[in-house]
């Protein structure tokens, strides 16, 4: 009796049915199912980009919207900071320094000093302040420092920010702009500024911005010019609204000069106020971020950190007034 045995190429076909099958694919047709498919992801793809370029313009027309448009410097956009320009106070013009000589009183032509007359509390000024700090260390620092409010009021803050920084942002816009209104220029305080560049963004973005605000207050708008430069910041970015080219634009949209401005900016008269002496003035208070805010009453021996918060600033305005 004869036993029939399975070939290998019988075993092979049994054990491994779909070698058969795979081989009887038409190339051509595998090509073009791939081709197919290829097409498919890139519309896929591409629907994707659109989207996301779609939804960006959405969210900067929006952030523009909301940001709102340059403001004309004048009491009518900005009461807040329509008061007297006194410069430097009482100090003697042989102590101011040098990079702010074009500050003095009279140095500018500006329509908004001529309308300021009854907007603050008597005694409320703007200008600037030589404001000197010592730690606990003994360590010092002095630095000019623009001003508002009242020079001879029981307590000043100083609020230590940055212009490309987001929450510093927030804060200029709600709680210090409150503040200033219900505080500052009815005369019961007086509010330094020192910029800090290192602490959001490109410090480099952040410095050239606070050296626009100072070129600005050359013509009289360095509060004003702050609102703008958190405008930009929150419409732009840093990198975009802080460009030299858009500085100048919006120094124009303000009616100030822009190409003085620009000018200003690039001569670097103010980097090593902005850059060392601020600096070291937040360092010394003992700011470690921004928004930070520091206070000092005539019975403090140097300046403190305290809460940024409205309420808090109310409490001790009050509190050194008498209330």
């Amino acid at each position: 009796m004869t036993t029939k045995t399975d070939s290998p190429s019988g075993q092979q076909d049994r054990t491994f049915p779909f070698w058969r099958k795979r081989a009887m694919f038409v190339v051509g047709r595998t090509r073009k199912l791939r081709k197919e498919q290829y097409n498919h992801q890139l519309t896929v793809l591409g629907s994707i980009v659109v989207a996301a370029v779609v939804f960006s313009a959405i969210y900067i027309l929006l952030n523009l919207r909301e940001a709102g448009d340059t403001e004309v410097v004048s009491c009518a956009n900005s009461p807040e900071y329509c008061v007297p320009f006194d410069g430097f106070g009482d100090m003697a013009a042989a102590n101011i320094p040098a990079a702010f000589a074009n500050n003095e009183v009279g140095g500018h032509d500006r329509d908004l000093d001529a309308d300021s007359a009854g907007e603050g509390a008597e005694g409320v000024v703007r200008g600037y302040s030589r404001t000197t700090a010592t730690n606990e260390n003994g360590n010092t620092a002095t630095g000019v420092t623009p001003f508002i409010g009242d020079r001879d009021a029981p307590i000043q803050f100083a609020v230590i920010s940055n212009f490309a920084c987001s929450h510093c942002n927030t804060y200029h816009n709600d709680d210090l702009h409150r503040f200033i209104n219900d505080y500052v220029i009815t005369g019961q305080t007086g509010l330094h500024y020192i910029m800090l560049t290192t602490t959001a963004g490109d410090p480099a973005d952040a410095a050239r911005a606070s050296m626009a605000a100072l070129c600005a207050g050359e013509q009289g708008a360095f509060w004003e010019m702050t609102d703008e430069l958190y405008r930009l910041a929150g419409s732009q970015g840093s990198s975009s609204g802080f460009s030299t080219q858009q500085l100048r634009r919006s120094a124009n949209a303000m009616l100030l000069d822009g190409n003085e401005l620009r000018d200003c900016v690039t001569s670097g008269v103010y980097e090593e106020t902005i850059t060392t002496d601020h600096r070291q003035l937040a360092l010394i208070m003992g700011a470690t971020g921004t928004p930070a805010v520091a206070y000092k009453t005539a019975d403090m021996d140097t300046w403190a950190i305290t809460s940024r918060e409205y309420g808090a600033m109310e409490a001790l305005t009050i509190s050194a007034n008498g209330g």
